[in-house]
């Protein structure tokens, strides 16, 4: 029992939002983007974003806030 109360919190240290705003061109806005995400530890099933995403037009490695290509495109909300 104290082990996953720990380990909640610990968790709950670790994990930290951004919001950005759709007018900034940042990387977590585009199309191509592919955020990164892992199984939290504990009792409860749950998938955490991390800081770290894919870049399927470039097929490499970026950061959510890193500086978009020339390629950026926005996803078109319906």
């Amino acid at each position: 029992m104290r082990e996953a109360k720990a380990a909640m919190l610990a968790e709950s240290r670790k994990t930290r939002h951004i919001s950005v705003d759709t007018s900034v061109r940042a990387c977590i806005n585009c199309q191509y983007y592919e955020q990164y995400f892992h199984q939290s530890r504990g009792n409860i099933a749950l998938w955490v974003p991390t800081c770290e995403g894919y870049c399927l037009k470039k097929e490499q490695k970026r950061g959510a806030l890193s500086q978009p290509c020339k390629d950026f495109l926005k996803e078109e909300r319906k």
